[in-house]
């Protein structure tokens, strides 16, 4: 008869133990999914010390800014630029269904270059790429790449046509545009740690220096992409993301 009741009184124990992990498991995950927001941009007097790019905030929680600051962040519909003095919230109230720009930003380049080409997706500015996976050749820096295997290089003025030099250690390749084309995709390849410059017929300078991160895996979720991004310092894609998925400012 012990025996039963001590066995017993274990199970018990076990069970509560067991209930209360599950129960630990599924507040981390609720505290996890509600820290979604990530701040993308930021400047003013106090906005870059309080709220520095990549500082990840919850979609409850309410920013307060000073006079002079301006903070972007990217939540569950998009980003929301909020410009002070004020106090606001990050993410707006009700349901969030999850912004569809962001699937045909960061679509593959094959896809984006039928859909773009000839035009400006709307909501997009012109000056910007039109696809997250474009190396925008006017903006040099450091590009994320998913696919290194085949990089479309783009430029924003199509106006006339140019030719670009992109030149690294032991290579270099040229891109010519004819009037009227903005994209060219290339399957030379670029290698990563490398640091290519680009020069632009015509410019006495060169238009800057490039280097390239290729990612293992590709984030889904858009806020886990722009921490990617913001990790690696590939802040002309960031920027034109942010751009792309931009409600209305506040």
């Amino acid at each position: 008869m012990n025996a039963q009741i001590s066995s017993s009184s274990k199970t018990g124990k076990v069970l509560r133990r067991a209930a209360w992990v599950c129960a630990a498991a599924a507040s981390l995950g609720m505290a996890a999914s509600a820290s979604a927001a990530i701040v993308v941009a930021s400047s003013g007097p106090s906005a870059g010390k309080v709220y520095p790019v990549g500082k990840k905030v919850d979609e409850n929680d309410r920013i307060t800014l000073q006079a002079g600051d301006s903070v972007t962040v990217l939540e569950t519909r998009g980003t929301r630029e909020f410009k002070g003095p004020g106090r606001f919230r990050v993410a707006l109230p009700g349901d969030a269904p999850r912004n569809t720009a962001f699937s045909v930003f960061s679509r593959s380049r094959v896809l984006a270059s039928r859909s773009t080409l000839g035009g400006t997706r709307t909501g997009q500015s012109s000056d910007l790429s039109p696809n997250l996976w474009y190396v925008d050749l006017d903006r040099p820096g450091t590009y994320c790449l998913a696919d290194p295997s085949e990089i479309t290089f783009w430029r924003s003025q199509q106006n006339e046509a140019a030719r670009y030099t992109l030149a690294g250690p032991a290579t270099a390749q040229n891109l010519s545009f004819a009037k009227g084309s903005s994209m060219i995709a290339t399957d030379t390849p670029v290698a990563a740690g490398e640091t290519y410059t680009v020069y632009r017929e015509g410019n006495d300078a060169p238009v800057g220096t490039t280097d390239f991160v290729m990612l293992d895996t590709v984030p889904a979720d858009p806020e886990a992409l722009a921490e990617t991004l913001i990790t690696h310092g590939c802040t002309a894609q960031l920027t034109a993301m942010s751009t792309a998925l931009a409600m209305k400012s506040f």
